[in-house]
């Protein structure tokens, strides 16, 4: 299991530093995709036998030679052209098209998330769009003949996983307990799950709401600001909120400043302001969680947050932050 793990973040860390290299000489955000992506998504080990990358396809087609070019300047040597394959320090790296993914499993480039570590920006499939590509690679011809049987266990992990709700389970100082949490089973005395909270603030002042589903059955049909949830296996608290962000908004940009940390009950709490540009019009909504959105002004902001229309329980966790901004009116009396 240890030279599993060691070959894993070997190849890992290779990835990051290829990442590196396409955005500094062709400002590429690549997706990191197969075995090893979904090991990264997971924190488990999947074996993977090399690195799948997807990027923009003129880089396999017209500006493939300088692409080429550049990686082998770099210590990367072509070992198969017609898959695009090269070979650095025993590791293989094989490019495909990322435009392919929507005609091959229905996935829009636009749908998938760009996420930032080891200083650098990557995409990053989610556990639905992976279930997507691997139920559409089980009925391609080849694989039928050639990796069935391993498409079908793939399947069956991701289905398990999205079953299944992992966390880490955490003491209350913050630090990890060393053992898992399922969602929907009960949390023992003294660990807890971590939740992350996003206020978002566009860069011209506006604060965003985004407005829950209807036939929700805890306040079905109030606007809350702005987005939140449980943060899974492997995930700090920045990388989840960069998540949650991303899937119940569409916002992939932003500047994140924690503004809170707190523990209630069963659960650690931390809270975040994000500035962002991004399009207001682009903003997207979640099927069974948000129905609408809206940006609203400062002034309707705090005009918001001193009615009966903001969550309480969203209402006590900004707190803080809100009487810091001034934002409170009347002596701070929480609203029912």
């Amino acid at each position: 299991m240890v030279e599993i793990m060691s070959m894993q973040d070997t190849k890992i860390n290779a990835f990051f530093e290829n990442t590196r290299l396409l955005q500094e000489e062709m400002q590429i955000i690549p997706l990191l995709y197969g075995s090893l992506g979904l090991e990264y998504l997971t924190k488990e080990s999947l074996s993977a036998d090399d690195i799948d990358i997807l990027i923009p396809g003129k880089f396999l087609s017209e500006q493939w030679r300088a692409f080429r070019a550049m990686l082998e300047r770099n210590g990367y040597c072509l070992i198969d052209a017609h898959e695009h394959t090269f070979e650095k320090n025993g590791i293989h790296f094989s490019y495909a098209r990322l435009e392919e993914l929507e005609s091959f499993a229905g996935i829009a480039m636009t749908d998938i998330q760009v996420l930032e570590a080891n200083y650098s920006q990557f995409r990053l499939l989610t556990l639905e769009q992976y279930l997507k590509v691997y139920t559409a690679s089980s009925k391609d011809g080849y694989r039928m003949n050639v990796k069935e049987k391993k498409d079908q266990e793939k399947i069956d992990f991701i289905r398990s996983r999205m079953a299944a709700e992992i966390w880490d389970a955490y003491l209350a100082d913050g630090t990890l307990a060393g053992c898992d949490l399922v969602r929907g089973e009960p949390i023992p005395k003294g660990l807890y799950h971590l939740v992350s909270d996003i206020l978002v603030r566009h860069t011209d002042g506006d604060y965003l709401l985004m407005q829950r589903d209807h036939r929700k059955p805890n306040y079905g049909g109030y606007f809350e600001a702005t987005a939140g949830g449980s943060a899974l296996k492997g995930e700090d608290a920045l990388t989840c909120a960069k998540r949650e962000l991303w899937e119940e908004t569409g916002i992939t940009t932003g500047t994140f400043t924690n503004i809170r940390r707190f523990v209630s009950r069963d659960t650690i709490y931390e809270i975040f302001l994000c500035v962002t540009d991004w399009d207001k019009h682009a903003v997207t909504l979640r099927e069974g969680e948000t129905v609408s959105y809206k940006w609203i002004s400062e002034a309707d902001f705090i005009a918001f947050v001193n009615s009966d229309s903001m969550i309480d329980v969203q209402y006590r966790r900004y707190e803080p932050y809100l009487k810091q901004m001034g934002f409170i009116l009347g002596g701070g009396a929480t609203p029912a």
